[in-house]
């Protein structure tokens, strides 16, 4: 019992670590099937050493279909914009990608009008997004192509957004709770134990 103990809250604790490796995390629901909406929300994790103030999400418009007119949100302080993916025919060099601009920082220099940034080690959701997908029926919305700016932030290519994991990132606390439970377990497990079935001391 103690060694799935221990296995379970390292386990936690690698999901955890894992969970901040990665900067941007997306949950995705449906929003209205009979006309195959969908809603985007977007986590902004921080492992480097400078904040992020700029963001950009990338949408194939193969797979995604919006226009100027989407239902687009985010955190107080920061200035979101999303642009629609254009789409002439399957293949096409001429295709453009959408893409959902989320700025935070004010500065003479970007455009926007946002006053925040994700600080390192800060996590910082309710970036959203609804969209129409168009992949093949059976199929759900997944990864995307996506880029970070910012001074000192390094120009990282292949960066793809993940699935939220299963455990909270947004509650640093939830590891602490977690292995307290486990240990108040663990006292009443042994409370109740017959005499005769408790270790000698």
């Amino acid at each position: 019992m103690r060694s799935l103990k221990i296995t379970m809250l390292l386990a936690s604790l690698l999901v955890f670590q894992s969970a901040t490796a990665d900067p941007i995390f997306y949950e995705v629901s449906i929003v209205d099937p009979a006309t195959n909406t969908w809603q985007y929300s977007y986590t902004v994790g921080n492992d480097a050493l400078e904040p992020i103030d700029w963001f950009t999400i990338w949408f194939d418009p193969e797979l995604y279909a919006f226009d100027f007119s989407a239902v687009i949100d985010g955190p107080a302080g920061w200035d979101i914009f999303a642009a629609a993916p254009e789409f002439l025919f399957p293949g096409s060099a001429d295709n453009q990608p959408g893409f959902l601009d989320a700025c935070g920082f004010l500065d003479d220099f970007l455009p926007c009008a946002g006053n925040a940034a994700v600080l390192m080690g800060d996590l910082l959701g309710a970036f959203t997004i609804d969209f129409n997908w168009l992949g093949a029926a059976g199929t759900t919305p997944g990864s995307q192509p996506f880029t970070l700016f910012g001074d000192g932030i390094p120009d990282v290519p292949d960066r793809f957004t993940q699935p939220l994991p299963v455990v909270s990132v947004s509650e640093p606390g939830t590891l602490l709770l977690f292995s307290s439970g486990l240990l108040l377990l663990g006292l009443t497990r042994r409370r109740r134990l017959p005499q005769s079935d408790r270790p000698d001391t």
